[in-house]
């Protein structure tokens, strides 16, 4: 025991000589490197470079203040109010913002005095003519009493409540009265009113209707003082011009010299604590940042500053830090949720090694050992530079395994220093090694590009598994030992086998069902196995194999890796980068609950800041729930557990309204849509910055919606053609990291009715059409009968004693059936008239199936004359194959021109219109089958169609041959998702349905018509 210790002992020793730092030492790169950074200037559609003021608004709007008027942001879009944009206001520029406890906002302009916006959205103006000192604009402040303090170039006044302009008591008495140029006014805790001047005479405040001086500092240093402001202990915090920020609490005083070896001064313009305590100082040359723990933090344009003159600096809700540069936009930096470490090679496999207190780095140029943040060389290290690693793991009893590609080959070292090494000279498969296991009853598994070789634990004996062997390839991507000690082998091109006890005992592949053949990695999670391929991810449960890609929404098809953490998360690795699922939705696929899963992308706004990962690298999850997954360039730290602390929910606001091409600003007020109005258009947003491009959105139409919609990152949603009346319109938020916002203010949305918005409009005129033609049909064949039965017996009457005039009456006779017959095609020609108008009718609802009604009229009659029906019959048939869709008028045109997949609601909606068409047809009484066609189309023969479920003979025959003409048709046309199927397809699929979906004897009629169309023209 005592000599293992001490080779424990010794081999530690050799894992401490450090190479180079992680981290590095430059205290501001360390302070800095957990940040990410997003910068947006005019090239991202900024109106102008320089910020020159930066609040967050109650409702959750970034305000910036530039030289072109007043910015507001939602984090997508920029939009800007001054007199440029409208004429209701009177500033170019916003020099300087405030929003007061009421929220009122304050607008200091360069030149053009105060603007208010009230919160009631009134605005008022005030400038030099109106009380102002001067009209240029540098500072607000609210005083315990609620009256704004406004500081300007030459002086102050105070608004009171009722937003009269005032000027303060005792301004008089001060050394220069009130003629002072302002740079910042501060209320603080105990309700004094500070005036920083950069004035010789010092920095003043008011307390009890008088102006004092501050005698806290000596007096070269008060007249330098530019900043003022508390942190949360309720220190005062003093910015001077000379690159020193004084910290002053009770009577000590603390100098920090912020300068970083600059000579010459500098202004203080900002200082902000963030919720660290750390304290932020804006200066015009980069930002100091002085830690809870008295460090100094240079953040300058070397460490990724946009610009070092920076106006502003604040901190929002979700803790980011926003940044008001002089030249170079605004600028968001945020707590990243992963830290990248570039190295200047790839990094094939990272393996924790719990024994040794190391991280292993499998490179293409060597192994590296990182301990405590240093990466550091050893013997261990030094045996193989310049080798290129593929693989590299940790054994349960501590022994590392190493894979080197060529020279080395197969490297294992147990934990008390035992080197083995296994090359193709000793009878391993080949050199080029890929991964390497060592099985829990000892046995090492290595797998090479030229097959698998089982080195026996105890005999050391290799047994090498190859095409030979009867596997496919013989190219070893993986291995992965799983519960039951069955080894899992991927391969580059064969999929997966299965060995047990050396065996093959199972093969999975593309025949079998798997995704795809070429496995990069896989993983047993409870009693599921995780195949990752090429072409998605395949999961083996319960002998199903249930595939996900890009097209059931894992926004990838080739998968590298799949992680799985402790908060149920599967983390994955692909050419489209680092992505995750909520297990939760995998999980639901699975059981048939979801057809979908929905993923997370992450990119450089993340951290990540890389070229990528690689096909054959292997990540993984630490025992302290970190993630570090393998890059091209280094490798990267996910912490499972960051932003927990925060979870602030997005805000929801409703922004425009748009009826047709009119478009106005939502003020709360219900919007009333007046007849004619074709589209209402909704514009929203949902204020999350730390990662705003992935904020998505549901929505929900009340009295037209039945639920909200799928997420999605649009932020406008429209809706055509209204039915009239009430409706309430919400819309809810999710930000980057899940969380939801509480839905909108319901916006209240009133459609006045028009006659021509009712559906019962249309089929009253349809009904009212079919009758009228119906009755003059039925009126003029009547009238005619009656005609011919009065000639036939006048002739009869007279034939004995009119003999003479025979000849002339049968003359007559012919005659006049010409006439009658004329008669009757003029009747035939407006019922085909009519019945076409019907027809053009249905295919106008509907602009993808154009046609359809006509073709399977067509193929109705085909069937019919196959099946030997009088000439009356087929013509009857054609009719009906004509009008069976005919319900269809009473479907609204947004479901039945949906692009979409109808949810549950919209398909109940199509599935009623069999049910219309025999309520329009019903008065039809001389052709009764017309109707029988419409309702019982969609009937199955056996008996699971709808609408009444009917089977067999039950269904009428006419309805039976119309079922199979409409089904050839919808596989003989072109879709918008697909073209027309081929023929061969066509035949399968009817042959496939008699007995279940199509009557056996129609079908085979169908089949025949098919097998004489050679030529394949019976398709749109």
């Amino acid at each position: 025991m005592f000599k293992k210790r001490l080779i424990i002992f010794i081999f530690s020793s050799l894992l401490s000589v450090p190479i180079f730092s992680l981290s590095n030492k430059d205290f501001s790169y360390e302070f800095l490197r957990d940040f990410v950074s997003s910068t947006w200037t005019t090239l991202e559609g900024l109106p102008g470079n320089t910020i020159t003021d930066v609040i967050q608004d109650s409702n959750g709007y970034i305000l910036l203040g530039t030289y072109e008027g007043l910015i507001i942001f939602d984090g997508v879009k920029f939009e800007a109010k001054s007199r440029s944009q409208s004429p209701e206001f009177r500033f170019v520029s916003a020099r300087s913002i405030f929003e007061d406890s009421r929220k009122n906002l304050w607008i200091g302009a360069n030149d053009e005095g105060v603007t208010v916006i009230t919160a009631d959205r009134n605005i008022l103006y005030y400038n030099y003519e109106m009380a102002l000192p001067n009209n240029s604009i540098r500072s607000f402040c609210e005083d315990k009493e609620g009256n704004v303090w406004v500081g300007t170039a030459n002086g102050l006044v105070v608004f009171d409540k009722d937003f009269m302009p005032h000027t303060p008591k005792g301004i008089e008495s001060l050394p220069k009265g009130n003629t002072y140029l302002v740079t910042h006014l501060y209320c603080d805790t105990d309700g004094r009113v500070w005036i920083a001047s950069r004035d010789d005479e010092g920095v003043f405040y008011y307390e009890d209707g008088k102006f004092n001086s501050y005698s806290g500092l000596k007096k070269s240093e008060t007249a330098l003082i530019s900043y003022v402001t508390q942190d949360c202990k309720g220190n005062y915090w003093f910015g001077l011009n000379s690159r020193v920020v004084v910290k002053v609490s009770d009577d000590t005083k603390e100098y920090y010299d912020i300068g970083f070896g600059i000579s010459k001064g500098f202004s203080i313009n900002s200082i902000m604590e963030d919720v660290e305590h750390n304290i932020w100082i804006a200066t015009d040359s980069g930002i100091a940042i002085i830690t809870e723990d008295g460090r100094i933090i240079n953040f300058d344009q070397i460490h990724g500053l946009a610009d070092e003159k920076i106006n502003r600096i604040i901190q929002d809700r979700e803790h980011n830090i926003w940044i008001a540069t002089d030249r170079g936009g605004i600028q968001k930096i945020n707590k990243a949720k992963f830290r990248t470490v570039s190295l200047i090679q790839t990094v094939n496999a990272i393996a924790e090694d719990p024994v040794r207190g190391v991280v292993w780095l499998g490179c293409d140029n060597g192994l590296l050992c990182q301990k405590d943040n240093d990466l550091v060389e050893n013997e261990i290290t030094r045996k193989f530079k310049k080798v290129r690693i593929r693989h590299v793991d940790v054994a349960r009893d501590g022994t590392l395994l190493v894979s080197c590609y060529e020279a080395l080959g197969q490297v294992n070292m147990s934990i008390d220093g035992k080197v083995q090494s296994w090359t193709k000279e000793n009878g391993l498969a080949g050199n080029r090694v890929r991964v390497a296991l060592k099985a829990s009853d000892g046995d090492v598994y290595v797998g090479t590009t030229s097959g698998l070789s089982i080195i026996d634990g105890k005999t050391g004996e290799i047994t090498n598994v190859n095409k030979t062997s009867g596997i496919q390839n013989d190219y070893i991507m993986c291995l992965t030992e799983t519960l039951d000690g069955s080894i899992w082998v991927g391969t580059d091109g064969g999929g997966v086998f299965v060995l047990k006890n050396r065996h093959i005992e199972n093969v999975f592949n593309t025949s079998t069902g798997l995704i795809g053949n070429i496995v990069f990695k896989i993983h047993e999670y409870g009693h599921q196995i995780w195949v990752c391929t090429g072409s998605g991810i395949s999961i083996i449960y319960n002998n199903q194999i249930y595939n996900l890609n890009s097209a059931t929404g894992l926004g990838t098809d080739g998968v590298f890796q799949a992680i799985f953490d402790k908060k149920r998360d599967v983390w994955g690795t692909s050419n489209r980068g680092i992505f995750s699922v909520k297990m939760s939705d995998i999980q639901e696929f699975v059981s048939g609950k979801k057809f979908y899963v929905s993923s997370k992308f992450y990119n450089k706004s993340d951290g990540i800041d890389s070229g990528g990962v690689t096909s054959t690298s292997k990540s993984m999850l630490f025992s302290n729930d970190e993630i570090w997954f393998t890059l091209i360039d280094g490798f990267c730290i996910l912490n499972t557990h960051f932003g927990q602390e925060i979870q602030k929910k997005p805000i929801v606001h409703i922004q425009r309204i748009s009826l047709d091409s009119d478009e106005f600003s939502y003020t709360g007020e219900p919007v009333v849509v007046s007849s004619g109005t074709k589209r209402v258009s909704i514009a929203y947003t949902g204020l999350s910055f730390v990662s705003p491009e992935r904020v998505t959105f549901r929505t929900k139409l009340i009295g037209f919606d039945k639920d909200f919609s799928s997420w999605t990152k649009q932020r406008e949603v429209s809706y055509t053609n209204l039915k009239p009346g009430n409706y309430k319109f919400l819309v809810i938020a999710q930000n980057a990291d899940d969380v939801l916002s509480d839905a909108s203010e319901p916006l209240e949305i009133v459609v006045k009715p028009t006659l021509f918005q009712r559906w019962y409009f249309w089929v009253g005129l349809v009904l009212i059409i079919v009758l009228l033609s119906y009755l003059g049909i039925k009126r003029r064949l009547a009238y005619l009968q009656k005609m011919r039965t009065m000639l036939e017996k006048l002739v009869h009457e007279r034939t004995k004693e009119l003999t003479e005039l025979q000849r002339s009456l049968e003359k007559q006779v012919v005659q006049r059936t010409r006439e009658l017959n004329r008669e009757k095609n003029k009747v035939q020609t407006l019922s085909k008239e009519i019945t076409n108008a019907l027809v053009n009718t249905i295919d106008a609802k509907d602009k993808y199936t154009n046609g359809h009604s006509r073709r399977v009229a067509k193929y109705s009659a085909m069937l019919a004359e196959k099946l030997g029906k009088s000439k009356e019959e087929v013509d009857s048939i054609t009719y009906a194959g004509l009008l069976h869709d005919i319900g269809k008028i009473g479907v609204p045109d947004t479901i039945i021109n949906k692009k979409d997949k109808l949810d549950d609601e919209e398909w109940k909606i199509v599935k009623e219109h069999p049910v219309k068409g025999y309520e329009i047809l019903d008065s039809i009484e001389s052709m009764p089958e017309i109707k029988q066609g419409a309702r019982w189309h969609h009937e199955r023969y056996d008996g699971n169609g709808y609408p009444d479920r009917i089977a067999g003979n039950q269904i009428p025959e006419i309805a039976r041959i119309i079922c199979v003409a409409d089904a050839y048709d919808s596989m003989t046309s072109n879709r918008s998702y697909r073209k027309y199927m081929h023929q061969d397809v066509v035949r399968e699929q009817i042959e496939k349905g008699k007995g279940t979906q199509f009557d056996p004897v129609v079908a085979d009629k169908m089949l025949e018509i098919i097998d004489s169309d050679k030529d394949y023209l019976l398709h749109e």
